[in-house]
């Protein structure tokens, strides 16, 4: 009997339907956990046309719509420098203490006999310290892979199956790990700590929640598999549990790609670009990052240095990160070395700024001779004194003067014109500046 011939892109192509499959139904059995999945939760782990796999919905969502609720497989402290002490139970930094056990992590009253505390205090203490002031300041660095040792076999296949950086960075916290200690760390844990390090860079999500919290990050499967985009079509917030809820920003028809962001949302083309080169290891080549005006935003533009032009240096091509930057009047050239002297010099003067103070603020944005007034430096800036005008000391609502008032309505109707030009949809910056307009106005009609 003859046998059917199978293609090698057939043949690839149903594994990956049986992976992308397979996954969809892991994710599905681990959010089971905490929630009831409906039969059709409205999405699945689909092919991306974008790269790999990612979130495909399969009905129409309208903007403010939950499309799913995601659950951490994880949470911990993020591996920075300079991570500040905090309680490795509840993650504030309020009476802190070193643990009683001997581990030298830090913990409060509430959170000394924390189940999830247990197994790392235990570890630790198992490995040995070889210098303990040492170990005090920089253990808790290493935290979050070591917690990946309690995982079950359900959140091991998930781990297996996200995207993982393989760099050079990769896995220093295990390095750290075995150079505070004296005991060898057993392989199968190093080995697997390794991979978690991988998946946690490429994928692990800044916790942040309203200033309960300090530099935590969380590993959550339905987000890890959701692309990049620009302009995503979703925000996410957090609750007081690490859950997070992924809301629709757009009207996302059904067999749309579900899209977030891996970069902040108001930097400009080339920032934004670095940023997501260094930290994520691909370069965004989307019709906002082709657009040197970007959709006449013009966050990246400099001022033209030549004294008598009042115009605009914008990048030639901005897909090429060694472009050179043309003024759009009188076509004065500057290579990209110089930009980045500008951009260490606007770097340098926005370092010694204090956004507690408005006014400091202000004559800043109004005298600086190196970027325009739409630079994502000085809009992010706007964005901040937001949260100041109206609420600091000195600055609440009874105590602004007019002018401070009519400069916070103006910051708010230039935001909410860059996200409306950007195709941002009801993301979080605009609920902000909306909320912060209806405010101010309310403010003003008071006074009248």
């Amino acid at each position: 009997m003859p046998h059917s011939f199978v293609s090698p892109a057939s043949f690839l192509s149903s594994r990956c339907n049986y992976a992308m499959e397979k996954f969809n139904s892991l994710i599905l059995r681990y959010n089971s956990i905490f929630d009831e999945i409906p039969d059709d939760p409205g999405w699945k782990v689909s092919k991306s046309q974008i790269g790999g796999k990612g979130i495909l919905a399969t009905r129409n969502f309208n903007p403010g719509d939950i499309i799913f609720k995601d659950h951490p497989l994880i949470v911990g402290p993020r591996s920075i420098p300079d991570q500040k002490p905090i309680c490795v139970g509840c993650y504030k930094n309020e009476n802190l203490k070193l643990c009683s056990k001997g581990c030298r992590l830090n913990v409060c009253n509430q959170c000394a006999n924390n189940d999830v505390h247990f197994f790392e205090c235990d570890y630790l203490k198992k490995l040995r310290y070889k210098d303990e002031n040492e170990s005090e300041k920089k253990i808790i660095r290493v935290l979050t892979p070591l917690r990946c040792l309690t995982f079950d076999d359900v959140k091991k296949e998930i781990v297996n199956h996200l995207h993982k950086l393989n760099g050079p960075q990769q896995g220093l916290e295990v390095e750290l790990l075995k150079r505070l200690t004296i005991s060898k760390i057993p392989t199968r844990d190093e080995r697997f700590m390794r991979l978690c390090c991988s998946v946690l860079d490429a994928n692990a999500y800044e916790i942040q929640l309203a200033g309960k919290h300090e530099n935590i990050r969380g590993l959550y499967p339905m987000a890890s598999v959701m692309n990049h985009s620009c302009a995503p079509n979703t925000r996410h917030d957090f609750t007081d549990d690490h859950e997070m809820i992924i809301k629709a920003t757009k009207v996302i028809p059904a067999g749309t790609e579900i899209t977030t962001t891996y970069a902040p949302l108001l930097l400009g083309t080339p920032a934004r670009r670095h940023f997501l080169n260094k930290s994520k290891h691909f370069e965004c080549r989307c019709s906002r990052c082709k657009d040197f005006t970007e959709n006449g935003t013009f966050l990246s533009a400099f001022k033209c240095r030549t004294p008598s032009c009042d115009s605009i240096l914008l990048p030639k091509e901005p897909l090429n990160l060694f472009t050179t930057w043309r003024c759009q009047t009188c076509d004065l050239i500057l290579t990209a070395d110089k930009v980045a002297i500008l951009q260490n010099v606007i770097a340098n003067e926005i370092s010694k700024l204090d956004v507690a103070f408005p006014a400091q603020i202000v004559q800043f944005v109004n005298t600086n001779r190196i970027v325009a007034t739409s630079h994502h430096a000085i809009v992010q800036f706007k964005y901040i004194l937001l949260n100041v005008i109206g609420y600091s000391d000195g600055y609440k609502w009874s105590e602004l003067p007019h002018d401070l008032l009519q400069l916070k309505r103006t910051i708010c109707l230039e935001i909410l014109e860059i996200v409306d030009r950007l195709s941002l949809g009801q993301c979080q910056i605009k609920e902000v500046c909306s909320f912060e307009l209806q405010e101010t106005d309310k403010e003003l009609q008071r006074r009248m």
